[in-house]
């Protein structure tokens, strides 16, 4: 159908964060069967661009827009720029052949607001950066970035709940406030990443809990997965230990136990590896149950008296649990387990995850 107004034709839309994750809503109406000259999304997407990291928010073009165009821009750059976390809305406007583009910054702050904010993100993403210890890997800075997130960031539950754009949803939040919802630690985990030159990228999707933002990275040449909010038990509010690995460096199978990958995403890796995962490069990956290799485990983890292990699949897992906990085996798998006086253990049917502290 073809809508015809007299007036300027106008088109918004506006990033909606619902529980965890974003989604762009179209409002309006425009003509797509015009044939004036027609901007298109990379010649927005380098003004724009150039626009927000000025601080201005109002972009105009000697032709038409329409609204598939600018939420491809929008897209790459949300993408591309995650420190760029100030977005709420934004406006097309559409007369005689030319467009006008207005964004409208979170609680329409002012570009001076901006500019001190933004520097204060820059600062908290350096000093983070400047901690790091000298001679890591990629390996070993990814999991040192993702652990610093998990223990200087809490998860903003109110702010979830509210199905509302906010802070809590954005790199700002994770890093200079210390409080975040998912989308805010996904993007501050991928705008530390972009400053280490290590591939990464925000991917959204319906999960077991809602909708939710997380991460993809690429390592030694392969794809992986990486949620940095389920790996934190803030998350579940029930979990007393500091940081959990199941969701570090995972595939496709383990990732898709848990959620389903919005189709728009900007991009869509394919995650077959599990060489760089955080079991298997810690030793604790088991393919089996076999009492012998957990006792193992729990002798090597005896200075750290925590030991976090994955099973291959969900019948070894059962088992371990089955003759661990509920046979008592636990108790006799070394001489640290026998003369201890407690032991606690958090595990993760789905993940087939479990941290033993002794």
């Amino acid at each position: 159908m073809k809508y015809i107004k007299k007036c300027a034709l106008i088109s918004t839309a506006g990033i909606i964060f619902s529980g965890c994750s974003a989604r762009i809503d179209d409002i309006g109406y425009y003509d797509r069967n015009d044939e004036k000259c027609v901007v298109s999304a990379d010649e927005v997407y380098s003004v724009l661009s150039d626009s927000m990291n000025n601080y201005e928010n109002v972009t105009e073009y000697d032709g038409n827009l329409g609204m598939e165009t600018v939420k491809e821009a929008m897209l790459k750059i949300r993408h591309d720029y995650p420190d760029l976390f100030w977005l709420d809305s934004y406006v097309l406007t559409e007369s005689n052949g030319s467009s006008k583009l207005e964004l409208n910054p979170m609680n329409n702050y002012s570009s001076e607001e901006l500019k001190k904010m933004h520097r204060e993100l820059i600062n908290a993403a350096d000093s983070l950066i400047s901690e790091m210890p000298s001679g890591l890997d990629d390996y070993g800075k990814i999991l040192y970035v993702h652990d610093k997130l998990v223990l200087g960031t809490d998860y903003d539950k109110i702010g979830a709940q509210s199905g509302k754009s906010g802070l809590w949803g954005t790199a700002y939040g994770c890093l200079v406030q210390g409080n975040a919802v998912c989308q805010g630690y996904a993007e501050a985990f991928q705008y530390i990443m972009n400053l280490l030159e290590i591939e990464c990228g925000v991917c959204t999707g319906e999960s077991i809990n809602g909708s939710h933002a997380w991460n993809y990275v690429k390592l030694n040449g392969k794809y992986y997965w990486l949620d940095v909010t389920w790996d934190d038990p803030d998350f579940g509010g029930e979990i007393d230990t500091p940081v959990i690995h199941s969701y570090f460096l995972i595939d496709d199978e383990h990732l898709k136990r848990t959620r389903g990958i919005d189709s728009e995403c900007y991009y869509l890796p394919e995650c077959y590896s599990m060489d760089d995962n955080y079991y298997m490069r810690n030793g604790t990956y088991l393919s089996n149950y076999n009492s012998n290799e957990v006792a193992e485990i729990l002798s090597n983890k005896s200075a750290q008296r925590r030991a976090e292990i994955m099973f291959a699949n969900s019948a070894a897992y059962d088992m371990a649990m089955t003759d661990l906990f509920e046979n008592g085996k636990i108790w006799e798998l070394t001489d640290e387990m026998s003369s201890a006086e407690s032991v606690t253990y958090t595990n993760d049917d789905t993940m087939c995850m479990l941290i033993i502290e002794y």
